[in-house]
């Protein structure tokens, strides 16, 4: 009876260490395997030309890739390279179905890195969504303009509601300004509990009005 008793004690004890173990290897080994893909993907770009000229070393093609968006970047900055860049826009906007890729391409870096002072997801809000009553996550992303604040008289802004767990994809709303509770977390406290479905609440400290 005794025995039994260790043994049970024994293969509970190592049950939760290895649910332990499993906690540190499984995040670790998947977010090496991502940065791998990643790295892979983009050495491999560049890489095949230096094959071709007898050089083979992992990160070359990487390095060489960086090291050109860079160089792109510095004749950008210039007159003689805006000039430039304006040709190849018009060139490219006249050519049927490539120019439409090419604008709405454009136009989404635009939105992510065209103004280094603006963040598309500016502020973490909290939304009536899909009904009222229910909420969910969103971030705030700009006001509405457009055709769509000359047709709708009230103050619209555009939020974005990611999915769980993919927080990359989701839905766009157009909500009513009054009816947006700004929250205090930040975005990737918020994206943390997109992804984990809600169990990884981060902490918060209410002010003196919310205590109050």
């Amino acid at each position: 009876m005794i025995l039994q008793k260790e043994g049970q004690r024994l293969r509970e004890a190592l049950g939760r260490y290895f649910a332990l173990g499993l906690l540190i290897v499984v995040p670790t080994a998947v977010c090496l395997w991502v940065l791998w893909v990643i790295f892979t993907w983009l050495d491999n770009i560049l890489r095949p030309l230096f094959r071709r000229l007898g050089l083979d070393l992992p990160g070359l093609g990487l390095i060489s890739l960086m090291l050109l968006i860079l160089a792109l970047g510095v004749v950008a900055g210039n007159v003689f390279g805006k000039q430039l860049i304006v040709m190849w826009e018009r060139l490219l906007k006249r050519i049927p179905l490539i120019n439409k890729v090419y604008v709405a391409t454009y136009q989404i870096s635009q939105a992510f890195l065209g103004k280094a002072d603006r963040k598309l997801f500016s502020e973490v809000v909290l939304v009536e969504f899909p009904k009222e009553g229910c909420y969910a996550i969103g971030f705030m992303t700009a006001p509405a303009s457009g055709e769509i604040s000359e047709k709708v008289p009230r103050n619209l802004c555009s939020v974005f509601v990611p999915t769980t767990p993919n927080p990359t994809s989701g839905f766009l709303i157009l909500e009513p300004k009054e009816r947006i509770l700004t929250l205090d977390m930040s975005v990737e406290d918020a994206i943390k509990f997109v992804i984990s479905a809600g169990s990884i609440a981060p902490p918060y400290k209410p002010g003196p009005q919310a205590s109050a």
